[in-house]
């Protein structure tokens, strides 16, 4: 499962995926964004102001930078059920704080499917 979000002028802002190695293994989140940011704090995935996750970044290409969590299906559910719109928060390399908004529509129903085509 992916979410691209773009700009006006058609740039890739901020990419939202979801996906498992194997089927049954850990769900794998990760989140692009551009290469102007600061390392050391975590992008935050917050679907409201008490429900946050952590994506640590693990590598930076000429691209963007990425950052990755590996979770639980149940615990991506619950946090999917939690708001339709999420956002992307991360820090610059001027030490502001940037929010980019995402969509959580239809994540939770998307895993729920996935699992259930995995017990088959």
């Amino acid at each position: 499962m992916a979410q691209t979000i773009q700009d006006t002028r058609a740039q890739i802002l901020a990419q939202v995926t979801a996906r498992r190695s194997l089927p049954g293994a850990l769900l794998l989140l990760t989140v692009q964004v551009g290469a102007h940011i600061t390392i050391g704090d975590p992008i935050r995935l917050m679907a409201d102001e008490q429900a946050a996750l952590a994506l640590a970044f693990r590598r930076c290409m000429p691209r963007g930078c990425f950052a990755e969590v590996a979770l639980p299906d149940g615990e991506v559910i619950a946090f999917a059920q939690r708001a339709e719109a999420a956002r992307v928060e991360y820090t610059n390399a001027e030490g502001a704080t940037l929010s980019i908004p995402v969509s959580l529509r239809g994540l939770a129903a998307s895993l729920e499917a996935l699992q259930a085509a995995e017990r088959r």
